[in-house]
């Protein structure tokens, strides 16, 4: 009578153990029914992409290319036709840290314009952007 019991207990587990997987492979059901096959490739069907707006930046943006400590002053470089203006402050940028101010003093030849040391030492290599 007992193994009756015990059989009977374990039949039922069973039973009710794999009725409560059932969800989960249905939710993998109705995945897959969702997945949508394009040239060979499965993509899942999304809400569209939120649309993104790309402005281009007017900021300036250059390196030093030369400095003269004893002086105080340094050469820039810029891309063409982005030099900044005569007596313009920049920034000088060393790894994302700002290290310096400038006084875009000139003169001014190809992409390449002098610039007064104001405040900060500044090294080849480092990043100006304007103010």
């Amino acid at each position: 009578m007992r193994s009756i019991v015990f059989s009977l207990i374990f039949v039922s587990l069973v039973i009710v153990s794999g009725c409560s997987t059932a969800p989960k492979k249905q939710a993998d059901a109705d995945t897959a029914k969702k997945i949508a096959v394009e040239g060979g490739k499965s993509r899942a069907r999304k809400s569209p992409p939120e649309k993104i707006i790309v402005t281009p930046s007017n900021s300036l943006f250059g390196t030093i290319v030369r400095v003269n400590a004893i002086s105080r002053y340094a050469i820039l470089s810029f891309p063409t036709f982005t030099l900044p203006s005569k007596d313009s402050h920049v920034s000088a940028y060393r790894k994302g840290l700002k290290v310096a101010e400038l006084k875009v003093t000139g003169p001014q030849e190809g992409d390449n314009t002098v610039a007064d040391i104001v405040q900060g030492e500044v090294i080849i290599g480092d990043e100006i952007r304007g103010n």
